[in-house]
């Protein structure tokens, strides 16, 4: 009959209608329309671990500073003309000149870079490697040698160095290949830092989780109950 077919044909557009709901306000608002409002709340404990890793990043930013090196041994022609250039590019250079002077100053400060003489009054100047490698792992390691042999540049890279010099030098190439070893030690002091960071956040991150784990078994105990 007609009007029941007219009738299905009404029911089947009010189905394919999308629906209108009116906004409900107050109690009678569902739960799930309340969730999904924006809320202002304090900033996520990973974002600010993120943030904090970028803040820390460039608070430690090493490009640019002033270098602490140490000066182990020379003579005084070829250790006048190095502080000079180290001077002119703002770097800050202790010098010594025994190995007991030098392991004093390792054990008791952080040197960016290390410039070592191997022929010291009371000894090899490559005694100095595990000490180094102990105390700043991050800290580079330059061997200046007059006449410089293969064995004893293979001697040095084995102890640690980043590069072995034989002097004289040009100045120029010098100042290039301290620049060089200071971005490598920049680069592994960074790493560090940002391996501290993340053991440091690790731990916060364990604590937040012990807290969060006893809050959830006190609900779940309350609603139990």
């Amino acid at each position: 009959p007609r009007p029941l077919e007219g009738a299905a044909q009404a029911a089947q557009r009010r189905l394919n209608s999308p629906i209108s709901t009116p906004a409900p306000t107050g109690r009678d608002e569902p739960i799930n329309r309340r969730a999904s409002r924006p809320v202002e709340e304090e900033q996520p404990p990973m974002e600010r671990f993120d943030h904090n890793i970028a803040d820390a990043t460039a608070a430690q930013a090493l490009e640019g500073e002033s270098a602490k090196m140490l000066l182990v041994g020379g003579d005084p022609k070829s250790r006048a003309l190095l502080l000079d250039l180290l001077a002119q590019r703002n770097h800050h250079c202790t010098h010594v000149t025994r190995l007991d002077e030098a392991r004093h100053e390792i054990a008791q400060t952080h040197y960016d870079l290390i410039l070592l003489n191997r022929a010291l009054p009371d000894g090899d100047g490559l005694d100095l490697a595990p000490l180094v490698q102990k105390e700043s792992p991050a800290t580079k390691t330059i061997v200046f040698s007059e006449g410089g042999s293969f064995k004893g540049a293979l001697q040095a890279m084995r102890c640690g160095a980043v590069d072995c010099i034989t002097t004289p030098i040009d100045p120029d190439e010098l100042a290039d290949r301290i620049d060089s070893a200071l971005r490598r030690s920049r680069d592994e002091r960074r790493r560090e830092l940002s391996i501290h960071k993340l053991q440091s956040i690790c731990r916060e991150l364990n604590v937040a989780r012990t807290e969060v784990a006893g809050q959830v078994d006190a609900l779940c105990n309350d609603l139990a109950g």
